[in-house]
């Protein structure tokens, strides 16, 4: 950044990714001094990797919520760095920022693509996924997250071994299950090793993107295990960055501006 006599700026990151957490522990860094880094976490688990600067946790409140407290707390910058499925809080920024006069950036990495040796059955929603499900076998491994679970509540004659990050207070709404409690990145010979342990017949994923829950995808083409991916939602309209560099590279123009 170069060195200008500036106010400071505030940004808000809405976080619950990695590249959140580089990006404000990177923010803090570079910018020091000229910039307030705050970022906010859904609450969707209890103890999350905290990032450099401040934070808050919780809702807003929907479009009128958020727009609310950018105002409030004059926040000049916003960066989407929200999980790529993460589409309702995403949709909330689009309409705070443009009546708020707020610069928007959404941080997203790019998606994950097939390559030779991956069978992919690409679906658009878990409700889809779920209707296919029950002619690839009896075994899933399922990587969706706990809160996507319940479009799969009414098959009855498939095992489910649930990854997540955290143990659910509440049982699945699955009808036969185990889950496994384990936190990214996660290696290849592991889930390698989980899927032939398990006698997995096929996976369902999201397609999330990034380098750390990748390895299941690399798993189950070297052992030629179908996978059902979900597409990702359309991203928000607006400027998008791909990596934490571009998202340096865009803020420092936006302080300078």
């Amino acid at each position: 950044m170069q060195d200008l006599n500036i106010m400071i700026k505030r940004l808000l990151i809405l976080g619950g990714t990695s590249e959140a957490r580089l990006l404000a522990d990177q923010a803090v860094s570079i910018f020091g001094n000229h910039l307030f880094v705050s970022t906010s976490l859904s609450g969707a688990t209890k103890a999350p990797k905290r990032a450099a600067g401040s934070g808050r946790t919780g809702g807003f409140g929907g479009a009128d919520g958020l727009r609310s407290y950018l105002n409030e707390n004059k926040i000049d910058f916003l960066i989407d760095a929200t999980h790529p499925f993460a589409s309702r809080i995403s949709s909330h920024a689009v309409d705070a920022c443009s009546s708020s006069d707020v610069d928007r950036l959404v941080l997203r990495r790019p998606a994950w693509k097939a390559i030779p040796g991956d069978h992919w059955i690409e679906v658009d929603n878990t409700m889809a996924a779920a209707s296919i499900l029950p002619t690839f076998g009896r075994i899933c491994f399922l990587t969706i997250g706990k809160r996507s679970v319940t479009s799969f509540s009414n098959i009855s004659n498939m095992h489910f071994i649930v990854r997540m990050i955290e143990k659910s207070e509440r049982p699945l709404p699955l009808t036969q299950y185990e889950t496994i409690i384990s936190n990214p990145p996660y290696k290849i010979e592991d889930d390698e090793l989980l899927m032939k342990n398990k006698e997995v017949d096929v996976l369902v994923a999201k397609n999330a993107g990034g380098h750390g829950a990748y390895s299941k995808i690399a798993a189950a083409r070297n052992l030629s295990i179908p996978t059902i991916m979900i597409n990702r939602p359309l991203p928000p309209t607006g400027q998008i960055a791909k990596t934490v560099p571009e998202a340096l590279s865009w803020l420092d123009n936006a302080i300078l501006k």
